[in-house]
């Protein structure tokens, strides 16, 4: 279980692989209709980090609340089937109104090494 005290600000807390298949793709453009198929959009790579931190940072305590975000594309956008690796690491924690606060750090590299979207994420943290 992800508690708490378990995060270190500056420490990796883990990464995983997200392969851009068709099928990804495809339900995606499903969703939202106008999207090319077999494209990558911005919104389907923030959807993709998300996907990534549900698997990373996972089990979670119930009643966490993702309390805001900031994202920065970089405007390269990875083609079907490219493999991108998620990262998430831990840039601060503190307790402020008696609330535990959590920012994480997300980055989504592809196979080229070429950051695609990254971003920080603020929890705050049930437990």
């Amino acid at each position: 279980m992800w508690t708490y005290d378990r995060f270190e600000p500056g420490a990796l807390i883990g990464e995983t692989g997200i392969r851009l298949d068709a099928d990804i793709l495809s339900n995606w453009a499903h969703l939202f209709p106008g999207t090319p198929q077999g494209k990558v959009s911005p919104d389907l790579l923030t959807a993709m980090m998300m996907r990534g931190y549900m698997a990373v940072i996972s089990p979670r305590p119930p009643g966490n609340v993702h309390a805001g975000q900031r994202l920065c594309w970089t405007g390269h956008l990875p083609a079907q089937d490219s493999l991108l690796q998620a990262r998430y690491r831990c840039l601060d924690k503190e307790i402020r109104k008696e609330r535990r606060r959590v920012t994480i750090g997300a980055q989504l590299v592809d196979e080229d090494g070429l950051v695609v979207l990254e971003g920080e994420l603020l929890m705050m943290w049930a437990a």
